[in-house]
């Protein structure tokens, strides 16, 4: 049974949005036992705003845990260690619950098996700038340790409630290498029980693009991913799939990313030869970046992209007002 939730939000400098997501956790139909905001930066509006949220008239406690400047797997640490509900939610400071997220918890861990290590969400991501929405509806799609282990299908750890008995025993914050923090947490989790889902939307993820902020992360990505195929070998004796399917999958990832990093050249440079196995996966990623473009004139037509939908705002109005009512409530003034 799932009785008390706790919310541990890691935050680095961006105070306006953190206060928005706080918000969002003080907002719930049902109240959660505390929100913990771990803080890896110095930014003294982080401290302002916990202080005046900690004031709130529901009574759910928000305290500030301050942790070494710019590392968030210290910081996540932290805050998983910390907290003290049955259950824990990580939410990242850019994103906001729904309302009803906790209740929707609670109501689910009424009937949780033994073996179920959390609880996952479909979410939506917006693009303020952009006027866009990413649908993403975790449906029938398979969500085991394999999927963890060649990096498909999962949504960011936000859109889970974690069992923090497991979260404190398992969790991979003390490895040495990889920032794949999304797929590190279902890999190490995911060797301990399965995943319970829910088919509603729990959370808002604000991926308000700028200019050149992905460039980079993509290029890293690449690594991160050789990374994840070495620190999670020991789990492949866990699943049905065999050596040789897994690394072919995660080849094909990295043609992927790197199709979206390189486009055309992708087929002769550094990952040229995963681009060459995987020329189908290599194509998809130089495609990707069209895919906003597209969205605008055929988003009634699109297919599913790598597990979401992407509409307009106004299009996405139609279908889901009360989500997108509260994603228009929330655009922050930096969004402008």
């Amino acid at each position: 049974m799932l009785n008390q939730v706790s919310i541990v939000i890691p935050t680095l400098e961006r105070p306006h949005m953190l206060e928005r997501s706080i918000g969002s956790c003080l907002g719930q139909t049902v109240p959660p036992l505390e929100v913990l905001v771990v803080d890896n930066g110095d930014h003294p509006g982080t401290i302002e705003i916990v202080e005046k949220l900690n004031r709130n008239k529901s009574g759910i406690g928000v305290r500030r845990l301050a942790s070494e400047k710019g590392n968030l797997s210290k910081a996540l640490t932290l805050g998983f260690e910390s907290a003290q509900g049955d259950w824990t939610i990580h939410l990242d400071d850019d994103d906001l619950l729904v309302p009803t997220r906790v209740e929707l918890d609670i109501e689910l861990g009424q009937d949780l098996a033994d073996n179920d290590v959390g609880i996952v969400h479909d979410f939506v991501r917006v693009d303020y700038n952009g006027s866009l929405v990413w649908q993403h509806s975790a449906g029938d799609k398979p969500l085991g340790l394999k999927e963890a282990l060649v990096l498909d299908h999962f949504p960011p750890p936000p859109a889970l409630t974690w069992r923090s008995e497991l979260l404190k025993k398992y969790h991979p914050f003390h490895t040495k290498d990889g920032r794949l923090i999304d797929y590190i947490v279902y890999a190490n989790l995911l060797a301990h029980g399965q995943l319970k889902k829910s088919h509603q939307c729990g959370y808002i993820q604000d991926d308000t693009r700028i200019p050149g902020r992905l460039s980079g992360l993509f290029t890293r990505s690449i690594g991160e991913i050789d990374i994840h195929r070495e620190n999670f070998r020991e789990l492949r004796s866990l699943v049905t799939a065999n050596e040789e399917e897994i690394d072919q999958r995660l080849d094909a990832q990295i043609a992927f990313y790197s199709g979206r990093s390189n486009g055309l050249k992708v087929f002769y440079g550094e990952a040229g030869s995963y681009a060459r196995a995987h020329p189908t996966e290599a194509i998809k990623g130089m495609l990707s970046p069209y895919r906003a473009f597209a969205s605008r004139y055929f988003s009634s037509i699109l297919p599913e992209v790598r597990g979401s939908r992407s509409y307009t705002l106004d299009t996405f109005a139609k279908q889901s007002p009360e989500i997108c009512h509260l994603i228009q409530n929330a655009r922050l003034k930096t969004n402008d």
